[in-house]
């Protein structure tokens, strides 16, 4: 199994097939770029994924399945508020949840 640095670089390396290119993408092109990144990364078999809110604010909080007790990860996606949303995230937060073995909090703004 490669390790986690090799699964990021052939992430990155896939992700520059998406974004190269010498023009200013649409920002529906850009989102839709996005979007296929986000299906890269599969959501790890092995962390449950619960849908909660905060002061009506839509959260996930992903948990691995024997995560470290008193650790937690409090992710905001990127994207400016134009692009990048849980979904384009929630397979490599899956992924890093269980790799980590810590608990997840991703709040969906």
């Amino acid at each position: 199994m490669p390790s986690f640095e090799t699964y990021v670089l052939r992430l990155i390396l896939r992700t520059l097939r998406f974004v190269r290119g010498s023009k200013t993408p649409s920002l529906e092109e850009a989102r839709k770029r996005f979007r296929r990144v986000g299906n890269l990364t599969k959501i790890h078999s092995q962390v449950n994924i619960t849908r909660v809110g905060a002061n009506g604010v839509p959260c996930e909080i992903l948990h691995p399945q024997k995560p470290q007790e008193n650790k937690l990860i409090f992710f905001l996606h990127g994207g400016g508020y134009t692009v990048g949303s849980l979904d384009t995230y929630r397979g490599w937060l899956s992924q890093l949840a269980h790799i980590s073995q810590t608990t997840i909090f991703a709040v969906a703004y």
